[in-house]
């Protein structure tokens, strides 16, 4: 797509008649952001009005966690058994300065951040210290519960999903793994710092 044309795309698309469905490949790849959020407010207004799917592929993280309502991830050309992070659609409280408390299933999730109202929060899978019981440290987030599932992601890597009150998913080495001897249905502690919670 030319740059500068994704603000024109969308009323010729419009003009065109109702479709049930757009597939969209990477539209704002060439666009500056005024443009891109264009796009995305107009078709925000267009789902509101009427029935309508989007598959929007995109490599702008921000855009698919802060418009998609449901993100999937690709690997190696195979759809990933996770999202690229843990992903929780939330409320920002007002107030509170810079670090906010949120509920998320059962859980609070503390996130640095000066934001208020709707928002998608994101855990790094990578930002997520793995051990059997809580450590003192400085995470805010420490959360206890059971290992649900061990994937063998690439070599000499397990993602680790566990149920802490909600599903979470952590990478750890295969070593970390056997030292931990994490196995399906076992206790698990996942610890991550307020500040590696991404909030878009």
């Amino acid at each position: 797509m030319r740059c500068g044309s994704t603000a024109s795309w969308w009323p010729a698309r419009r003009r065109r008649g109702p479709a049930h469905g757009e597939l969209l490949d990477e539209p704002t790849s060439s666009a500056d952001r005024a443009a891109a959020q264009t796009l995305y407010r107009a078709l925000a207004e267009e789902r509101a009005r009427r029935p309508l799917a989007v598959c929007l592929a995109s490599h702008q993280l921000e855009d698919a966690y802060r418009w998609a309502d449901d993100v999937r991830a690709l690997a190696d050309g195979r759809l990933s058994p996770v999202t690229p992070e843990n992903l929780f659609r939330v409320e920002l409280p007002s107030g509170g300065g810079d670090l906010k408390h949120v509920c998320v299933g059962t859980i609070e999730i503390a996130a640095a951040t000066d934001k208020t109202g709707p928002a998608i929060l994101a855990v790094p899978p990578t930002d997520i210290f793995v051990s059997r019981e809580p450590l003192a440290s400085s995470a805010r987030n420490v959360f206890t519960g059971r290992v649900t599932r061990l994937t063998h992601q690439r070599p000499g890597a397990v993602l680790v999903t566990a149920d802490v009150g909600v599903e979470l998913v952590a990478v750890v080495t295969e070593e970390a793994a056997r030292d931990l001897g994490l196995t399906p249905g076992g206790p698990v502690v996942f610890s991550f710092k307020a500040s590696a919670v991404r909030v878009f």
